[in-house]
């Protein structure tokens, strides 16, 4: 083991694996040696500079617990959505517009959809409430879906969406 990465271990308590995991290897390409040093190119050295930087910010980071664990995306929609019925519940007495953005997972974006936009164009005319999706793909897991509408109408647009998703 290099004695960076039991320095790494023995300090941070953060073991090799991690580490590979959250910064792979990277090829920089060496040009030739000189005076017993390395040559790179100067982009390829930028580079490494730059990896270098990247590896001392995330060492330099409080490590007193366990990494978060990244959330199931059907799991953060549906909290999502939980809440913003919960807002809706809230003002379905105003006649005020809501807006509702909630992340669903791009796996679930065909069934919101449904075949030829049907699924999409019930939801609508159903809730009363204009849904959107997002043509942008967020976080590589999400795409953003706005509901836009009263509190009643956005009600029926989220319950329905929740079923979908499920």
């Amino acid at each position: 083991m290099s004695s960076l990465a039991i320095l790494l271990e023995n300090v941070a308590g953060i073991s090799k694996q991690q580490l590979l995991k959250d910064f792979p290897p990277e090829q920089i390409p060496v040009i030739g040696l000189q005076n017993g040093e390395f040559i790179r190119s100067e982009t390829n050295q930028r580079l490494l500079d730059r990896s270098k930087q990247s590896l001392a910010k995330y060492l330099s980071q409080d490590y007193k617990g366990e990494r978060p664990q990244q959330v199931d995306p059907k799991i953060h929609t549906q909290k999502q959505i939980e809440e913003a019925i919960k807002e809706s519940q809230k003002k379905s007495k105003t006649l005020e517009t809501l807006k509702h953005a909630i992340d669903v997972p791009v796996d679930f974006i065909s069934s919101i959809i449904g075949k030829n936009g049907l699924k999409i164009t019930e939801i609508r005319s159903k809730s009363n409430s204009n849904v959107i999706i997002d043509d942008q793909i967020k976080n590589n897991l999400y795409k953003v879906v706005t509901i836009t509408g009263l509190p009643e109408s956005n009600l029926i647009a989220l319950q329905y969406i929740a079923g979908l998703i499920v």
